[in-house]
């Protein structure tokens, strides 16, 4: 058995001894390949909730892919931006935002009797800023891909083996993450990040965020596709078109993107006290 066979093994394993389960779902490549795993494995009743807000851009296309499955779908309405603590955007604005969702999804659980709660996080996870994760365990919310030692590159290559769409599908996080902790988030500016991101998506592909620092557009795609974007023609059409979006000055930046780039302006004490303890820091 290879490495990978194993890890499967283990987490057909584990999934099989459940009775029922409710999969927190995105329609990313690493809860695609969870839900896939429930669905051939728990016992009894697989349901996928995705979370619904304007934080959230995929919701559609994670309903899409569920349905391609044949598993059962809930919408499950988010309310996090009705929350004044959330949206001042502090560095445990992670932990509020997952306590909310996963609460949510327990009280869902809770009515619909499914015992099990679970998302998709995976090894590598572990190793960044993520102060969300101290929300789950509060919540005692199962991550059976950790559990079972999936990385990013195990999840890629057992989705491809299963024929999952996802599995070549770039990364996506909530679009909270484009903005400097401090900066109340409003549905307007979430709104305005995520058509921008569009319209990148319109002449690059992988990984695209646009961090907005005020009025400017900070454009990070993967170091391959920065010469692309640099093109005067290209940047042209993009700024034109940020520029009548809001934005006032449409940059690339030249590092390129970085998962979390934004958490780089946090001082280790706020980074610490987040991590450390997420609903009072």
């Amino acid at each position: 058995m290879t490495n990978l066979e194993d890890k499967t093994q283990k987490l057909a394993d584990a999934l099989s001894k459940m009775s029922s389960a409710l999969v927190a779902f995105s329609g990313g490549t690493d809860s695609t390949l969870l839900l896939k795993m429930c669905v051939e494995n728990v016992q009894g009743r697989v349901v996928a909730a995705t979370a619904i807000s304007p934080l959230h851009k995929e919701a559609g296309h994670a309903i899409g892919i569920a349905q391609q499955m044949g598993a059962e779908l809930v919408r499950l309405d988010v309310p996090v931006m009705e929350n004044p603590a959330f949206r001042m955007n502090p560095p445990n604005r992670c932990y509020i935002c997952k306590h909310s969702i996963f609460q949510g999804m327990l009280d869902l659980a809770k009515r619909e009797g499914l015992r099990t709660v679970m998302e998709g996080s995976i090894v590598d996870d572990l190793n960044e800023f993520r102060p969300g994760r101290r929300a789950l365990a509060d919540l005692e919310i199962s991550s059976p891909l950790i559990e079972a030692g999936f990385t990013k590159s195990d999840v890629r290559e057992l989705s491809s083996i299963m024929g999952l769409v996802t599995a070549n599908r770039p990364s996506g996080t909530c679009l909270a993450t484009r903005f400097p902790y401090g900066v109340e988030l409003t549905e307007e500016w979430l709104t305005r990040v995520g058509d921008a991101e569009e319209v990148i998506r319109g002449f690059v592909d992988g990984q695209i965020r646009v961090r907005a620092r005020g009025y400017d557009a900070s454009i990070e795609v993967g170091l391959s596709q920065v010469a692309t974007l640099m093109e005067a023609e290209t940047m042209r059409k993009i700024r034109d078109s940020l520029i009548r979006m809001g934005f006032t000055n449409v940059v690339v930046d030249p590092k390129g993107y970085r998962s979390g780039s934004m958490d780089e302006d946090l001082s280790n004490e706020d980074r610490n006290a987040a991590l450390r303890d997420g609903k009072n820091s």
